[in-house]
């Protein structure tokens, strides 16, 4: 694993996390579901994580074939509007950033405004790792294996 890239990731998530009071998880996952970090105000069993992110990138993926079958260009934002709870699916360069909030958080654009060029070369610089694209094949083998 890139270690200075994760730490650095790391960092930015937590300095968006902190911004702004009402944000309940933030989550970053590359495009193929795998979670590739997280901030949030308690602890939590990582699965329930892991499994967020990969919700969140499907969710993403399946939009944004979607709106690229019907030729609208790329696609800037998901927003999901829940009774008591928002959530915002943005895309970061080779990443998904998911944001989990209260239903009147609105700094999803303005926060990730300010740190989105420098996550976006840091996921880069992480999913580039030898350690990283063997984990995806062996992941991939199995699948394949299994069914």
């Amino acid at each position: 694993m890139n270690k200075k890239a994760f730490d650095g990731i790391d960092k930015i998530l937590q300095k968006i996390f902190g911004a702004e009071p009402g944000l309940k998880k933030l989550i970053l996952a590359d495009r193929s579901g795998l979670t590739i970090a997280h901030a949030s105000d308690k602890l939590e069993y990582l699965a329930e994580i892991d499994d967020l992110g990969t919700i969140a990138s499907l969710v993403f993926g399946a939009s944004e074939n979607f709106g690229q079958s019907l030729d609208l260009g790329a696609l800037n934002m998901i927003t999901l509007d829940f009774e008591d709870a928002k959530i915002s699916i943005v895309p970061c360069g080779e990443g998904i950033l998911c944001f989990y909030s209260d239903k009147n958080y609105c700094m999803v654009k303005l926060l990730l405004g300010s740190f989105k060029h420098e996550l976006m070369d840091l996921i880069n610089q992480y999913l580039q790792d030898p350690k990283i694209d063997a984990f995806k094949l062996d992941e991939f083998l199995s699948e394949t294996f299994f069914k």
